[in-house]
């Protein structure tokens, strides 16, 4: 079975022109955003002219929950599309997904333990006051929770998407290294530090690939540009 063509994107912060350019271009099997969109509308219809091609794919950066119409428009009807917490099969290939930020109010590795274990039992101590919606407060719904982490390493996956940097990253968190390497994933795609570069892989054959913003690699973590050669 040949491999599929998908393209990773990186943080876009509200210019998703090239997104669109990519999708009509190189007529990917899907594209995947590593978050922060910080959209003005809703999520369908930003998308559109790209969902009529393949579908995208998305984890939530830790701006999308700045405000609650960026929340609003990311999260209204896209639950198939939400990658955080599951595993999901592109063309035989199982892509995993863990979106959000690590926050130290809830768990900041190594330097924080964790404080709360889910989302629940943070609820269960935040006074009412400070609840949204009847539930968590906005930023909190974008943290990264150590039972949604525990659960997923649970799955086996080929690659592992996520907002935040791994390990290699001066950045990042060696609990997402830690975590691909329960999966079984040879590959981590991230975005968050806005930076393009290639980690090789690491004793446990994981290879990272960061995103710049704006940014759009292929599986290998080369480039794709929306004025390349398109795909026959």
């Amino acid at each position: 079975m040949s491999e599929p063509n998908i393209i990773v994107l990186g943080d876009t912060h509200g210019d998703h022109r090239h997104v669109i350019e990519l999708a009509w271009r190189h007529r990917p099997d899907a594209m995947i955003h590593v978050g922060d969109f910080d959209l003005e509308q809703p999520f369908r219809q930003a998308f559109a002219d790209v969902l009529v091609i393949c579908p995208l794919y998305f984890v939530a950066g830790n701006h999308d929950f700045d405000d609650a119409t960026y929340y609003d428009h990311l999260f209204h009807d896209t639950q198939q599309l939400n990658l955080h917490g599951r595993v999901v099969d592109v063309n035989g290939l199982r892509i995993a997904g863990l979106g959000g930020n690590f926050q130290s109010r809830i768990w900041y590795p190594p330097n924080v333990a964790p404080r709360f274990e889910s989302r629940r039992e943070f609820l269960r101590t935040c006074g009412k006051g400070n609840w949204w919606r009847d539930g968590l407060p906005l930023k909190r719904r974008g943290a990264v929770w150590p039972d949604e982490v525990e659960n997923l390493a649970t799955e086996r996956a080929d690659v592992l998407v996520t907002h935040e940097a791994p390990g290699c990253h001066r950045y990042g968190f060696q609990a997402l290294t830690q975590l691909a390497h329960d999966l079984g994933a040879r590959t981590i795609f991230h975005g968050h530090v806005h930076e393009q570069y290639t980690h090789e892989a690491d004793e446990r054959g994981v290879t990272v690939h960061g995103i710049a913003l704006g940014g759009a690699v292929d599986l290998a973590g080369s480039v794709v540009s929306a004025t390349g050669q398109p795909r026959r």
